[in-house]
């Protein structure tokens, strides 16, 4: 502006001026476009504005968290408009997810441009600390994030945060629910409340936890056919006593294990666990079977019930029942499966290994794209 001075300007344009020089010493938005690209100022703006407001963004903002998580998402909020919905109600504004350590949560932007932001608001000192990124339907609508420690994780929509555009995820420890339990006395292991059978046998999945407890006695958990046994002791060998009566193994391979007990190896205190895969009963059903394919049965039912799920693509499954206060009893089934038509049966043992008692239950299941519940009658 050479030969532009103030002075020569009349005094209503030098105070003009000196408005404009205080807006833009104050980081004030100088026109209105750019007033409309503050946090949760966004009704004005078009679909490209708001992709728009969202690149660039972060081009001034680095993106948190934006990693390849190791396992399928578990869950999924789905931004559309001026909220994240993942239990299909268009009444709850802000919807809340709970999941396990270590489990993965998507966003997928259905319409519009948003940003999945942790924290209450933009004026949490915490916000964006976490994971931070855009997601826009069309270039890119996805953002995944894996959770690994316990917590609430609040969230929010940067420019439609005015809006409302919140949520929350709640992580809790992963309660590992045994899928049989061997109790040790006397002379014997016992999994099937029966004392005429003195070899008793579990059957379990790939991925799934037996649990030994201890009620009386001093005694070893130990694989093998006897201490003769080239392999005893190889796999696990743990003792189990009155202050550290219980153990767990986790099997991860199919296959046939015989285990003893050191202590009283001569009096024939043995067992047996075999491991098989999950049950595949076919391919996918159409296209829209995802979920509970079958409906669990017997219904009521004594001894637990089995039921068929539907996976449509690859990814995690998890079977969660809940007694009919809301309480978390068992989680009898959480591993990763194919897309296709799978086999799952509750026994009706509850996460400490005795049975459930007589009522309600409703199973929770998880999948890709999905989450239903379906109740059950147990009786006794």
């Amino acid at each position: 502006m050479s030969g532009f001075g103030i002075g020569r300007l009349s005094r209503h344009g030098r105070f003009a001026l000196m408005v404009v020089a205080l807006l833009l010493a104050a980081g004030a938005p100088l026109f209105a476009q750019d007033a409309r690209h503050t946090s949760g100022s966004s009704m004005n703006m078009s679909g490209a504005e708001m992709a728009r407001w969202v690149k660039e963004f972060y081009k001034t903002h680095p993106v948190v968290g934006r990693l390849t998580p190791q396992t399928a998402p578990v869950d999924t909020f789905i931004a559309n408009g001026t909220s994240f919905d993942t239990d299909h109600n268009g009444l709850t504004q802000i919807d809340t997810m709970r999941i396990h350590t270590h489990d993965t949560v998507l966003w997928h932007a259905a319409g519009g441009s948003h940003t999945v932001t942790n924290g209450t608001g933009s004026s949490d000192p915490s916000a964006g600390t976490v994971f931070d990124a855009g997601i826009t339907a069309v270039t890119s609508p996805d953002f995944a994030y894996a959770f690994d420690t316990p917590g609430q994780y609040n969230f929010f929509c940067r420019p439609h945060e005015f809006s409302d555009m919140k949520g929350v995820v709640i992580v809790t420890d992963a309660v590992v629910v045994p899928a049989d339990t061997f109790t040790a006395s006397g002379f014997q292991f016992d999994t099937d409340h029966n004392t005429g059978t003195q070899v008793d046998t579990a059957h379990v999945s790939v991925g799934q936890t037996v649990l030994w407890q201890n009620l009386a006695g001093i005694h070893t958990v130990t694989n093998g056919t006897g201490s003769l046994d080239p392999a005893a002791g190889t796999l696990f060998d743990a003792g189990i006593d009155i202050d550290n009566n219980t153990f767990t193994f986790q099997f991860t391979q199919a296959g046939t294990y015989p285990f003893f007990c050191r202590v009283h190896e001569s009096s024939n205190m043995r067992g047996v666990v075999v491991v098989t895969d999950p049950v595949a009963v076919g391919p996918l059903p159409g296209r829209q079977a995802i979920g509970f394919a079958s409906e669990p049965e017997p219904n009521p039912t004594r001894h637990g019930v089995s039921f068929r799920l539907a996976m449509p693509t690859a990814g995690r499954a998890v079977l969660r029942v809940y007694d009919a206060r809301g309480q978390l009893i068992a989680v009898p089934f959480d591993r990763d499966l194919g897309a296709g038509v799978w086999s799952v049966t509750w026994d009706g043992s509850t996460a400490g290994g005795g049975r459930a008692k007589s009522g309600v239950y409703f199973l929770r299941l998880v999948v890709p794209g999905d989450q239903s519940s379906r109740s059950v009658v147990l009786t006794h």
